[in-house]
């Protein structure tokens, strides 16, 4: 689990703007804030989208927000990216169907650009209903006496999400984002209290 915090205090508001604002402060900073987090999932998920290959919904769904308050000290907000690792059959593999009688050539998937071979891969539907790409792992014998079968899973969206040039990105477009909305939002206070 990977937690992002849009944290009010640490964007160098100047604090002579704070006191103008008065009881609306804390209101501009956790809309901004709120929409900060927004803005870092949905950058974030292109990112990955991209990087990945992975289609945008199972992306999406792994990001949760927990959004600021208006009141008094509650000016942060936070994305939180949860999962487990993603079956492999969700990077748009070939053949995309179950596959039945000889299994030759294994399965392709892609990677991010490429594509990648699973020589002794193969599509299979469980008794579940879910379908999935399962490997015979060459040499590795069960109790029966055959070749045993694992199903192959790629990375959690957590781990796509840490690579550094996801993070520093989604962090640079995080404070403009934040700084422009606070703007905003102070400019709309003042006006209407009168002051500018």
């Amino acid at each position: 689990m990977i937690r992002m915090r849009v944290d009010a205090g640490q964007m160098g508001i100047s604090s002579r703007l704070l006191r103008q604002l008065g009881p609306n402060a804390d209101k501009a900073l956790a809309d901004a804030s709120n929409r900060t987090a927004a803005g870092m999932r949905t950058d974030a998920t292109r990112l990955i989208v991209k990087d990945s290959g992975l289609k945008r919904p199972v992306i999406f769904t792994a990001f949760r927000i927990v959004k600021a308050s208006g009141k008094v000290g509650g000016s942060s907000a936070q994305v939180i990216i949860d999962g487990s690792p993603l079956p492999l059959f969700l990077n748009a593999p070939k053949p995309s169907k179950p596959m039945t009688g000889k299994t030759k050539g294994g399965v392709t998937v892609k990677l991010g650009a490429r594509r990648v071979n699973f020589q002794h891969a193969f599509i299979a539907q469980m008794a579940s209903g879910r379908v999935g790409i399962f490997e015979r792992q060459v040499g590795v014998r069960g109790d029966s006496g055959r070749e045993k079968i694992r199903e192959l899973y790629g990375p959690s969206v957590p781990q796509l999400a840490e690579r550094d040039h996801i993070t520093e990105e989604v962090n640079q477009k995080a404070r403009e984002r934040f700084n422009q909305r606070f703007n905003q939002q102070a400019d709309r206070h003042l006006r209407r209290m009168g002051v500018r």
